[in-house]
């Protein structure tokens, strides 16, 4: 069989991986400019930004801690429930065993 004979009768790969993205290394970020503020400014910016997010803060946290909180007892009254499942097949478990230790001895 010719080489060419040989490349034909392989099948060809179904998948080619291509170069479609040219990475460039990291290159060091440039610095981004700050505009000067003064440190009163700053501090009114600060404050007018904290004062919106407490407003929102205000009306959003009863409701997600409720949620929150619902989804806790949730989970502990299950874990509570599996637990005392345990405990009473332990107590029957043990009643069922001294009763017919009982009933062997009479």
């Amino acid at each position: 069989m010719s080489e060419t004979e040989s490349i034909r009768a392989r099948a060809p790969q179904r998948f080619v991986p291509t170069l479609t993205e040219v990475v460039i290394p990291d290159a060091p970020a440039t610095a981004v400019a700050t505009p000067a503020v003064s440190r009163e400014t700053l501090e009114e910016i600060v404050n007018a930004a904290v004062q919106r997010v407490e407003a929102d803060l205000s009306d959003r946290l009863p409701e997600a801690l409720s949620v929150l909180l619902h989804e806790q007892a949730l989970a502990v009254g299950e874990q509570m429930r599996r637990e005392i499942r345990r405990s009473v097949q332990q107590a029957v478990v043990s009643a069922m065993s001294d009763a017919m230790t009982r009933e062997k001895k009479s």
